[in-house]
């Protein structure tokens, strides 16, 4: 069985509403009818091509999704601001791609064709694709460097959006709103999850503030997945409180600060934090609903068919708090990616953390990030957060450069509010509360307007890098 077949799906949900978008609303029905003619379309489209989307959020983009989904297609989606150098890039990853740059113009060609006879028959326009499950390419966000496709498998798609519902389960008025990039898998995972629960997506062209705050007001929306940047914003906003008629915040991304985690707990938000990645087809480990008010920080809760271990440098499992590379197995692991072997459902992330006694994970942070300075190994997400507790810091993004004498030094490029940060407060803060060895030696600031961010609102790590080196000074 298809389990990501609109016609399927429209079968058990029928007029439940799938979609919203500005004033336009779809049902399952309805977005089964929109999807027939361009399932006709797909069809004439060689199926050892794959169908290569510029992604918009945007129900021309979910039409052309769920098509190919349903015809068992191999589809990859690019961001909708992708670069004319990013889109070679990937042409030569996809060598056999069948590129649509106007998702809207497709889906208007292909009712065109239903009306002047050039479409098949409904029945070969419904049928599906011959091959046994469709595939689709996603790329990494491409924070730390260089995008990767992955290939994420029906099965693997609709295992992942199964083991979130257990973990987060769904109250019968849900709808989740989707501000997200669909070319992310934070974004495509949300309409994966609604398309097999029956549930609503209120789809967003952006991240747009005053269009979420209306959207929980005017539109009953219940839940919602945010980064930490996004997070921030709409907690600094005089509206804040209405966050706290939702059911589920789902925080991921970034490691969220003690300083943001604070303020969402005084306020009584309902924040699961989680982790996960494109590789996992989304997320792997979540915070129990029971501890969302946990000041200790329990750890994250792994999902429910999801096993992971935490391995040294050879692959071998280690014990309880032990540090070491993150390993996740089981059906929502990825293939593989784009253009080598299978992985056969076992990924050992670039990420390091533990274990606890209760088999929760603790992430600290990736592995070919960890600074090692005079023989001491520092995680720059620790000295990151830290560095967010300092009166005017909003950003912090920590890194080493090299040094004859120790060997790396902590650098930091620090985002700030100027109105209120200052060098003599972050001075007298490193020597009272900073251990040596964590201490940063080196610093660029920046105003907090500035700081580059990914489609997805995720901070572009190796830009700010970049950015960073060439204007550091000491401290």
């Amino acid at each position: 069985m298809n389990r990501l077949s609109i016609f399927t799906c429209a079968k058990k949900f029928k007029d439940a509403l799938l979609l919203q978008f500005a004033n336009q609303s779809y049902s399952f029905n309805e977005l089964a009818a929109h999807c027939a003619p361009v399932c006709d379309h797909i069809h004439q489209i060689p199926e050892e091509r794959t169908i290569v989307l510029k992604a918009h959020n945007h129900p021309s983009t979910v039409i052309i999704v769920l098509a190919a989904w349903h015809c068992r297609r191999k589809i990859a989606l690019l961001h909708g601001k992708s670069t004319l150098a990013e889109k070679h890039q990937f042409k030569t990853k996809l060598a056999d791609a069948y590129f649509i740059d106007d998702c809207s113009q497709f889906v208007q060609q292909s009712r065109a064709s239903v009306f002047t006879g050039q479409s098949k028959t409904n029945a070969r326009a419904t049928a599906p694709g011959v091959l046994s499950q469709s595939e689709s390419i996603l790329f990494t966000s491409g924070s730390s460097g260089i995008a990767k496709g992955v290939i994420l498998p029906e099965t693997t798609l609709a295992a992942a959006a199964m083991a979130s519902e257990t973990h987060l389960g769904w109250a019968k008025d849900d709808k989740w709103i989707l501000n997200l990039p669909l070319a992310h898998v934070g974004g495509l995972s949300i309409l994966i999850r609604c398309l097999l629960a029956g549930k609503c997506a209120i789809l967003h062209p952006r991240f747009d503030l005053p269009l979420i705050f209306d959207d929980i007001a005017m539109q009953g929306a219940s839940m919602i997945s945010l980064v930490p940047t996004t997070l921030h914003r709409l907690m600094a906003s005089d509206e804040w409180k209405r966050l706290r008629s939702l059911r589920v915040i789902l925080l991921g991304g970034a490691a969220a600060s003690d300083t943001l985690r604070d303020q969402w707990q005084r306020r009584q938000l309902p924040v699961f934090e989680t982790y996960g990645m494109t590789e996992t087809a989304s997320q792997v480990a979540t915070v129990p609903a029971s501890a969302i008010t946990d000041a200790t920080r329990p750890g994250l809760k792994p999902l429910q068919g999801v096993q992971v271990d935490i391995v040294d440098k050879n692959g071998v499992s280690m014990p309880a708090l032990t540090h070491g590379r993150i390993r996740i197995l089981g059906p929502t692991v990825m293939r593989g990616y784009l253009g080598h072997p299978p992985v056969d459902g076992v990924f050992v992330s670039a990420d390091v953390g533990y274990l606890d006694e209760n088999a929760y994970l603790h992430v600290l942070g990736r592995a070919d990030d960890i600074i090692i300075t005079g023989g001491e190994n520092v995680y720059p997400a620790t000295v990151e957060n830290s560095l967010k507790t300092v009166d005017g810091i909003r950003e912090a993004v920590v890194f080493g450069v090299s040094d004859d004498e120790y060997g790396q030094l902590i650098a930091a490029a620090l985002y700030v509010d100027t109105e209120i940060f200052s060098m003599d407060v972050l001075s007298a803060s490193l020597e009272a509360h900073f251990p040596s060895h964590q201490k940063p030696r080196c610093v660029y600031i920046a105003p907090i307007q500035t700081i580059p961010l990914l489609e997805n609102k995720k901070i572009h790590r190796a830009r700010i890098i970049d950015a960073a080196v060439a204007h550091l000074i000491r401290v």
